[in-house]
């Protein structure tokens, strides 16, 4: 594996073919921007010793925290500086028409306003899960699926169902070689018959590393529903 300078940035080519640049909104990031020329959004300088070539596309995906929206702009390779004290500088042209995205980043990174609150689109899935409840009624841990998923809840299929109102844990995997998520939530209604019993639950995200866990599971399900 090759070595890393401490100040560059990975940008790894994912299955879809895409590079995704991840970066947290910070002190740093703010460095990073360049202002716009007439045909793009800004320009966001990083090093980075992937190999890149000029032209090739980048997902460049911004990260407020587990309890914000993420923002994704998208741009190319505009540039790479090669240096001999430290990873190549790689100029990332951002498209023009994300330029109000741009703009966003730059006011919440300046405290100029705060980041959007997350919004819990739920996401059609069909991932492995358990789950269990508290007390005599319910106590065992049980298989099950999960039907739909998004930072806020989820929908659990389950022929045995919990009662309105109650604690429950659910495990989310492990699906494909990943370790198994564990969330508190709330049962927030029930299905008994029709087409798949089930129940809906509310996350209870207590703890930001947990949070962070569901976000990164949430955000590779929707990369997979777009590819559907």
């Amino acid at each position: 594996m090759p070595r890393r300078h401490s100040s560059s940035v990975a940008i790894p080519r994912l299955e879809t073919g895409t590079r995704v640049l991840r970066l947290r909104a910070d002190e740093r990031l703010a460095a990073r921007f360049e202002a716009s020329g007439a045909g793009d959004a800004g320009r966001l300088i990083v090093s980075s010793r992937e190999p890149l070539i000029l032209g090739e596309a980048i997902t460049v995906e911004i990260s407020f925290g587990p309890l914000a929206d993420e923002v994704e702009l998208s741009g190319e390779v505009d540039s790479i500086e090669a240096r001999t004290d430290a990873a190549p500088r790689v100029t990332i042209r951002i498209r023009r028409d994300h330029r109000d995205r741009v703009a966003y980043v730059q006011k919440v990174l300046a405290g100029a306003r705060n980041a959007s609150a997350r919004n819990h689109r739920r996401i059609p899935t069909d991932l492995a899960a358990s789950w269990r409840g508290r007390g005599r009624r319910i106590s065992a841990r049980i298989a099950s699926r999960i039907r739909d998923l998004s930072r806020g809840g989820a929908f659990i299929v389950s022929r045995h169902v919990p009662q309105v109102g109650d604690n429950v844990w659910v495990e989310i995997g492990p699906n494909n070689g990943t370790a198994g998520l564990e969330v508190e939530g709330t049962v927030s209604w029930v299905r008994n018959g029709g087409r798949e019993a089930g129940f809906g639950v509310s996350f209870k995200l207590r703890d930001r590393t947990i949070a962070a866990a569901l976000h990164r599971v949430v955000r590779d399900q929707e990369r997979a529903s777009e590819l559907r």
